[in-house]
């Protein structure tokens, strides 16, 4: 009887720590829904459009450093104490974004909406996931899937949560009710987390013959290659992320869509790509289990490089643009999916926390390089570069799988 007792009490908690990962996710979600903020941002502080876009490049190319930090530390104190700190630093950076737009301070807005949204979510992310991956081994893909899709889901709700809240209270205001939102939301969350009585992980991931370490990996061609693979994915994806409202907009003013409230319209945009995001995770997971991960990798890149090849074409119809949407936003996503499990495949699994942080860092370069190049480039141009890049990708791809197997 105290058997069961206890293991229901174990049943309870599980989902109740999922629960809390999800929300905790959903809340990180909102540098998904950055585009929201870029018009914004351009008139408040009066800067360029590339400017404004390195706020969203810098939260990109910060969160490696959060997930290597955030492995560390839960490897050492266990995953809470990360989550914690990851969500403390988010929170802030919100609040300190709000005091930037009130002095006018460019570099105080990328220290908050920037470096530490960045930090502050790929340390609690990763730990997050790590710790629910533990709670569910009967469940990983199924719970590791939902709260990873939670992230890039949460521009679903938030999205219109941001655009409501500029209307209301502007810049600063939103930033300031976001920050304090976000700090109840994901403080509340870390608290419920706790590692898992039973041996961490489960059954170890299948794939490789031996546990690499960090240093160990570094020095396979393997690694380089698909850390390249990971980068010229996830570069088309972050590039329309970036500018997915301005993009939109620029569509629904180009083919002269009716609409009461563009800017509204435009935000479904932003949506529509959340929805398929979070989806893209789960979907491609599952055709991953089917195919296998490089199959699945090889159709991902083929379809990104004609999508990309196309978009200026598509784009001359307002509903054409918004499926274009739902396919890179898809990808996208499956990109995310994917690449934890290819990194366990090659490397092992014992040290995959750390391993993973370190091929983040390829997802960052492409944080930094795909928004910009959105941003500085003509929409056609922009386009074409992310298609060469998925072709690219595509080749390294196909040599990998055959060194694979």
């Amino acid at each position: 009887m105290i058997i069961g007792l206890a293991e229901m009490k174990n049943y309870k908690i599980r989902w109740l720590i999922l629960t809390a990962g999800f929300l905790s996710n959903m809340c990180q979600g909102l540098a998904y829904a950055s585009s929201v903020f870029m018009a914004p941002i351009i008139a408040s502080f009066g800067i360029e459009k590339a400017q404004a876009s390195l706020a969203f490049s810098l939260v990109v190319g910060c969160l490696p450093i959060g997930t290597i930090a955030g492995g560390i530390i839960s490897g050492k104190k266990g995953p809470r104490l990360p989550i914690v700190l990851g969500s403390v630093i988010f929170a802030l950076g919100l609040i300190i974004a709000s005091f930037a737009v009130r002095a006018g301070s460019l570099a105080l807005l990328y220290t908050g909406f920037g470096v530490m949204l960045g930090v502050g979510s790929g340390m609690a992310y990763g730990s997050i996931v790590g710790v629910v991956a533990q709670w569910f081994p009967d469940m990983r893909g199924f719970a590791t899937g939902l709260v990873v899709a939670a992230l890039g889901g949460g521009p679903l709700i938030l999205a219109p949560f941001g655009q409501w809240l500029l209307n209301r209270y502007e810049l600063q205001g939103t930033y300031m009710v976001l920050g304090v939102l976000f700090a109840i939301i994901m403080i509340c969350a870390a608290l419920v987390v706790r590692q898992s009585e039973e041996t961490a992980g489960g059954k170890a991931a299948q794939g490789a013959g031996k546990d690499f370490t960090a240093g160990e990996m570094l020095k396979t061609a393997s690694f380089w290659m698909i850390a390249f693979m990971y980068a010229a994915g996830a570069f088309a994806g972050l590039m329309i992320v970036s500018q997915a409202k301005g993009i939109t907009l620029d569509v629904i003013n180009s083919v002269n869509v009716s609409a009461s409230d563009p800017e509204m319209l435009a935000v479904m945009g932003v949506m529509i790509l959340a929805v398929a995001n979070a989806l893209g995770r789960l979907v491609w997971g599952a055709v991953s289990d089917k195919l296998g991960r490089m199959p699945a990798l090889i159709i991902m890149f083929a379809l990104n490089c004609l999508v990309m090849a196309f978009m200026t074409l598509i784009s001359q119809s307002f509903a054409g643009f918004m499926a274009a949407l739902v396919l890179v936003g898809l990808l996208f996503g499956g990109y995310l999916g994917l690449f934890p499990s290819v990194c366990a495949d090659f490397f092992g699994s014992k040290n995959i926390t750390l391993n993973y942080g370190i091929l983040f860092v390829a997802f960052a370069v492409a944080g930094v390089a795909g928004p910009m190049t959105g941003a500085c480039l003509e929409p056609a141009s922009a386009y074409y570069t992310a298609a060469a890049l998925s072709l690219l990708g595509l080749v390294v791809t196909i040599i990998v799988s055959k060194v694979r197997r």
